[in-house]
């Protein structure tokens, strides 16, 4: 495989951790607007629901996440060392060569945590706004 294929692939691993990053935004986005924007009271019944579903949700968005930075450390280190780009483009190796996949997955994991955190809380503690 020549360095084209594996310069492709990575952008195509990284256009995947934008588009999950981007999925989870939208999502949040949805759930506190319609949060925000709602005037009753929500049962436990249904605050059990949107919890349950976030849950599945934010798990699913973190397998998708975990892949996506799996695959594409894989392919910049095929990028770095098979394809001898070293010689050829200097700057993009050294800023290659400084992208941590490993830490930002643990970034992922504190990210998600923290937001499921305060998207529980705002939902187990939402009350209904004055009419």
């Amino acid at each position: 495989m020549d360095p084209k294929d594996i310069a492709d692939l990575f952008s195509q691993a990284t256009a995947r951790i934008e588009f999950y990053w981007n999925f989870l935004v939208v999502a949040l986005v949805a759930i506190l607007g319609w949060l925000f924007t709602t005037n009753r009271a929500l049962g436990t019944t249904e605050r059990a629901a949107i919890t349950v579903g976030y849950l599945i949700f934010a798990v699913m968005n973190i397998i998708g996440l975990y892949g996506a930075y799996t695959f594409a450390d894989a392919l910049k280190r095929d990028l770095l060392l098979s394809c001898g780009l070293a010689e050829t483009l200097p700057n993009a190796t050294a800023a290659l060569g400084k992208v941590n996949y490993r830490l930002q997955r643990q970034i992922m994991f504190a990210v998600h945590a923290l937001v499921a955190v305060i998207l529980l809380t705002a939902i187990w503690k939402a009350r209904p706004r004055p009419a």
